[in-house]
């Protein structure tokens, strides 16, 4: 029992997290979410540009080699033998991907632009919650 207690208290954990802070930076958080992952959408863009080529993720499958059971002894007083076989193992590959650099620091323009009226929106946000929630 305690072990699904652990197993729980570890699944919960990082939604007990995200609802750490006080109200006020809750509040902020909540009401700039569009900004920052516009940041975050913006830092990979300029990382592909300086690169010159994008990284994608791609889902394979890795064949590992373990242990499937126990082999029967042959005679009495044997230790029984492991048995291994070949099981299918899902991974993630990071590999590059070419990219039109033309588009990409077009879009790149477009994601700064947007910056500018969302970091302009957000300013009254943060007020509001800063007057709603004072620390």
């Amino acid at each position: 029992m305690t072990r699904r207690f652990a197993c729980f208290a570890l699944l919960a954990l990082p939604a007990l997290l995200a609802a750490c802070g006080t109200p006020q930076e809750r509040c902020i958080r909540s009401g700039t979410e569009d900004l920052r992952t516009l940041n975050s959408l913006i830092a990979e863009s300029e990382a592909t540009l300086s690169r010159g080529y994008a990284l994608v993720e791609v889902e394979t499958t890795r064949m590992s080699w373990e242990n499937c059971g126990w082999h029967r002894p042959r005679k009495e007083g044997e230790a029984p033998q492991p048995r291994m076989c070949w099981r299918p193992v899902p991974d993630t590959e990071t590999r590059p991907v070419s990219v039109n650099l033309d588009a990409e620091r077009a879009k790149l323009v477009s994601m700064q632009r947007k910056h500018r009226s969302l970091q302009a929106g957000a300013a009254p946000v943060i007020a509001a919650c800063k007057a709603q929630f004072p620390e």
